[in-house]
């Protein structure tokens, strides 16, 4: 009977251990940021505004998103404000879309939310953009990202306030500017976040306790 308390102790506290996550990270590019509506050329980053993360938020510029192991990835569209049509893929499908001079903030709430299998290394995402007037399009892949702030189509990524020059974390946000105006840094025509699912770390343990238990019992 002991022993038998022993091992649902064990997994008792297997289960209320703390969740581990896999670990996002990024790799090249330049530190920066992208200001709120303060700045001269381009007022219009109100998504950032919006989301409390202005009025300068710091992160990276022409970086590579990569993620340390197998994982499962919550990825969420944040909001948009946008004259092209933006679109977001992983993995080869379309995951979200937004713009066409529409403007859509939520601050607590994701639009619209996904969940990707993925593998360790550098993520397969890309920011597909359509300018409805002419039909001109452009994208930028991660691992392609330019070096630039602004001139050409790139993204902006960041673990948020408080973790600004942080390379790694569990939750990153990515900011596209899809037009790349020269003399602006307008970075809200598609937000994303992405999002380690976290994985019960005592699951293994509580497998192995269980086990144990059910062996004992039959041997008796």
């Amino acid at each position: 009977m002991k022993k038998l308390w022993m091992v649902a102790a064990a997994a008792t506290l297997a289960l209320s251990s703390a969740a581990s996550a896999a670990t996002l990270s990024l790799t090249g590019g330049f530190a920066g940021t992208i200001p709120g509506t303060s700045q001269a050329f381009t007022p219009e980053n109100d998504v950032l505004d919006a989301l409390g993360l202005g009025p300068s938020l710091g992160g990276f510029f022409g970086t590579t998103v990569s993620v340390d192991e197998d994982t499962r990835l919550k990825v969420e569209l944040i909001g948009y404000e946008a004259g092209n049509i933006n679109t977001f893929s992983m993995n080869g499908s379309d995951l979200f879309s937004g713009g066409q001079n529409a403007e859509n903030v939520v601050a607590a709430i994701a639009l619209d939310t996904a969940v990707v299998d993925v593998s360790a290394g550098v993520l397969d995402f890309e920011f597909s953009s359509l300018r409805p007037a002419t039909g001109a399009t452009g994208s930028v892949a991660n691992g392609s990202n330019p070096q630039v702030e602004f001139g050409q189509i790139n993204f902006f990524a960041s673990f948020g306030p408080g973790q600004e020059q942080a390379m790694s974390g569990n939750s990153l946000w990515l900011f596209l500017d899809d037009i790349g105006q020269t003399g602006g840094d307008n970075h809200d025509d598609l937000v994303i976040r992405i999002s380690a699912v976290p994985l019960p770390a005592g699951a293994l343990l509580l497998l192995t306790g269980m086990g144990a238990l059910a062996l004992r019992r039959k041997k008796s």
